[in-house]
Order: structure tokens, then sequence, then C-alpha cells
């Protein structure tokens, strides 16, 4: 059986600030007329890249491309491109396996997103190679935006996880905990247990990280109680932890809370190489994780 390819979504919300009065256009408009011709173009500037030949909006090196765009929503890719080019203990070769100087391709890293019109939500699969989000999406909204409302200021901004204790309680089990101890925490020197073995001083360590992965793991009182408390999250970086819900895997930021997701693409790893040929599964599991 081929195992097939989850992915973490993250989520983000655009929010348009009304310009002051002086904008005439907007000035007359309720919040709903004003929220509503917002949506309009946005429609209006994605429709307009989907139908061209190059369907992108490109800022320096990053670009979004825009796959499909109807009544519902927006399909598309983030990215970056970069140059191949030779470089201290780094060479260019063709498939002949010949050494040359230089070559016009480019390697782009991508992350595919859906953005919702109902609510001006995003939902973006992670790619830390690839191009983060506020400043990309923030450029390509106003774009949109500041054609009719000139003042008008557009934020981009993670989805916070309202739910994170109901999440919790519903996990069958904890599958997963990744931690990074700020330089100021009490706990760092206590979870790094190999100071006699290797023969250093606790009280030199400036940062530790540390993931955990289990097996059949429950979650008990103990720990929920734990990662509730404030004050033993001050001590953390990062903190996100991962738990297995009866039909995939969830995964928190408890530091964050930003909204995150595993989100399963029904494609193999060889597949995925080949995702142009898989659009619809991509985007279709993008809506999905919405819900």
């Amino acid at each position: 059986m081929i195992d097939k390819e989850t992915k973490t979504t993250e989520f983000y919300k655009i929010n348009i600030a009304r310009p002051d009065q002086a904008d005439i256009d907007s000035y007359t408009l309720t919040d709903n007329e004003f929220n509503n011709a917002c949506i309009n173009l946005i429609k209006e500037r994605t429709e307009s890249l989907a139908q061209s030949d190059e369907s992108l909006a490109e800022f320096r090196d990053n670009f979004i491309e825009i796959y499909e765009s109807d009544e519902s929503g927006a399909f598309g890719i983030v990215g970056k491109s970069n140059s191949v080019e030779r470089g201290l203990m780094k060479r260019i070769k063709n498939r002949e396996g010949k050494e040359i100087e230089s070559t016009e391709f480019l390697v782009e890293n991508l992350r595919y997103f859906y953005i919702n019109y109902s609510d001006l939500k995003i939902s973006i699969i992670r790619n830390y190679q690839a191009p983060q989000v506020k400043e990309l999406f923030t450029n390509f909204i106003s774009t949109a935006i500041n054609s009719k409302f000139k003042d008008a200021i557009v934020l981009i901004n993670p989805v916070i996880d309202t739910n994170v204790n109901d999440k919790i309680n519903k996990w069958k089990e904890l599958s997963k905990v990744s931690m990074k101890f700020n330089s100021e925490s009490q706990l760092k020197s206590q979870a790094v247990g190999l100071s006699t073995l290797l023969n250093y001083s606790k009280s030199n360590i400036v940062s530790s990280s540390v993931e955990i992965r289990f097996k059949n793991q429950i979650i008990n009182d103990k720990f929920k109680d734990f990662i509730s408390d404030e004050g033993n999250l001050s001590n953390f970086d990062k903190l996100e932890i991962s738990g297995d819900t009866s039909d995939s895997e969830e995964t928190i930021d408890l530091i964050k809370k930003h909204l995150i997701k595993k989100v399963n693409l029904d494609l193999s790893d060889e597949e995925l190489t080949k995702a142009n040929e898989y659009l619809d599964k991509i985007k279709k599991a993008l809506i999905q994780s919405f819900v």
C-alpha cells in the first residue's frame, strides 16, 4: 500500500481597514457594502490573472500565480524563483554529467493556497523554503483594493485558534511534542540530561530544542494542567503539540496559537512531485481544511 502524503496548512485572515472620510467612494457605503465591494475587487483581480496567459503577479523574486477563480474563491500558488548559479563548492552539470558555466533555468519553491471569499480567509500549505504569506498577500490584495479605495489599509494576520482546549480534549493520543526553550527559561537545563556524559555545564546552556515522538501516549490531566498554565508557557519560544483524532492528526501551536491543520492530499510522495497533474485533489483538500 502506498502511503498518502499529509501536509500542514496555515490559515490567514484578510483584514481591510476603511479609509478615512476623505475617500468619498468609501464614505457613502455601509460596512457591509464596503466589505462586499472589497471582495468583488479581489475577485476581479484573481479572475483577471486566472484568465491571462501568464497568470502571475510578481513582487521582486516572489510571485503569486492564480490557477482558478470562481464565485467561491481562488486557487493558486505563491512561490520564489531562485537562479541556478555556481558558487563556493557548488557546480552546475547537465544531464550528461558535463559541467557548465551557467543556465537560464530557475528553481521555484512554492506553496499551494486557497482564498475563501465568504470570510476572506486563506488556507495555505506550509513550506519553509517558499515565501512567507504576510508581505506577499498584503501587496497582492492592496493592489486590488487600492484601485478603488486608495487609502484603504490591508492587513494579513494569522488566524488564532480559539478552541485549543476543546481540541486537545478530543484527542485520543498525544503523538508529538516540539519545544524550544527561551534564554530565560528555568526548565532548559532540566530538559538536557547529557551534561554528565558530555561534560558541559548546565549554566552555559544558551538555548535548547527538543522533539519527542510518542506511541500509545494518553493525554493525562497533569499534562493538560501544565500546558494550561501561562507561567509554564513563558519558558518556551516554541511549543507545538500533535495528537491523533478519530480521522487525522492535529498540531497546535501553544505559544502563538496560530491555527494549523494537517490535510490529507490523497497523493503519494511520487505523485506530489508531479503536482500539476493533481491540482484538483490539492484544491479540494484546501477547501475542506476550512471545515
